[in-house]
């Protein structure tokens, strides 16, 4: 029985979907020139695998949501986008071949910022099973990643984007929490 199938994952399923439908809708009521939202299909992979690594058994949605915020510093949506946005801009070196494992141990790494990539290590899996990475193996692929996101800036930031419905009131931007 493949994991998509388990009755386990299927609550899982249906919770994702239902969140995803009332984003859709927000777009929707709301247009914007904002990002699309990622696919569902990707949004569930990396459900699924960050259910697998973290061993949560948790069996409401937001439950999910906290342990990946606790875990990785933000939602299966943000992780799906930005891998989305890799692949688009194609921000990753031609000659490594990413896999979505590789992204989270990068949010891993930034969320968790440990002092050694020894206590990264013992806490991220190389693929589902119990491997572990090395050290060489897992800042290799930090590395990587966080120069492929760095590079994502200029496609994902639009300054222009801040003058949009702007009456001159406000601030525009917001630089180490002071107001520009």
């Amino acid at each position: 029985m493949t994991d998509e199938n388990n009755p386990k994952y299927g609550n899982m399923m249906d919770a994702l979907t239902q969140g995803m439908a009332e984003m859709k809708v927000k777009e929707i009521t709301r247009p914007s020139r904002r990002l699309k939202m990622p696919l569902v299909s990707l949004v569930a992979s990396f459900m699924l695998l960050i259910a697998k690594m973290s061993k949560c058994s948790a069996k409401s949605a937001q439950a999910r949501i906290i342990n990946c915020i606790a875990f990785f510093g933000t939602t299966f949506v943000v992780i799906a986008k930005i891998w989305e946005l890799l692949e688009e801009h194609k921000t990753v070196p031609d000659e490594y071949n990413p896999k979505y494992i590789h992204l989270l141990w990068t949010f891993a790494y930034m969320k968790q910022n440990p002092s050694s990539e020894k206590v990264l290590c013992s806490t991220v899996k190389l693929d589902t099973n119990k491997n572990k990475p090395t050290k060489k193996t897992l800042h290799k692929w930090i590395r990587v990643m966080i120069k492929a996101i760095s590079d994502l800036e200029e496609h994902v930031i639009k300054w222009d984007n801040r003058f949009i419905n702007d009456i001159g009131n406000d601030c525009l931007v917001g630089v180490d929490c002071i107001d520009i």
